[in-house]
């Protein structure tokens, strides 16, 4: 019975040094590879091209500004200043991103451009 218990901790503690070794062989390739950042940024990218024009195309200039103007906030530039981020805590990227909209639909509105049903966020009057 000893050998078994001594044979099974042999077992665990080997898997769970291999699986520790490989964890961190991983992060350190991600992190040479830039691909946190590259996948965040696919992400939003994703995200933010979900949202569809009248006529069924995708929104691809509406994308395009709202995601410059997130990655441009002063939450998530001053973070990262010169890079894109490897992550971006929840509440930061909420308020990142309604404020990053809410400026995009302003501006847009008061260019004439902004269609309701490409843009249906309500503003928010300043006070």
């Amino acid at each position: 019975m000893n050998q078994i218990i001594t044979v099974a901790g042999g077992v665990i503690g080997v898997f769970a040094i291999f699986a520790l070794i490989t964890s961190h062989v991983g992060e350190w390739i991600a992190s040479l590879r830039n691909m946190r950042a590259t996948t965040l940024f696919d992400g939003i990218d994703a995200l933010l091209s979900a949202t569809k024009q009248a006529g069924g195309r995708r929104g691809a200039g509406c994308r395009k500004d709202a995601h410059r103007l997130l990655y441009a906030h002063p939450l998530i530039a001053i973070s990262a200043p010169r890079t894109k981020p490897s992550y971006i805590p929840a509440r930061t990227f909420t308020l990142s991103l309604i404020g990053s909209l809410r400026d995009y639909t302003v501006t847009n509105d008061a260019e004439g451009k902004a269609d309701p049903a490409v843009h249906p966020m309500p503003r928010v009057p300043s006070s």
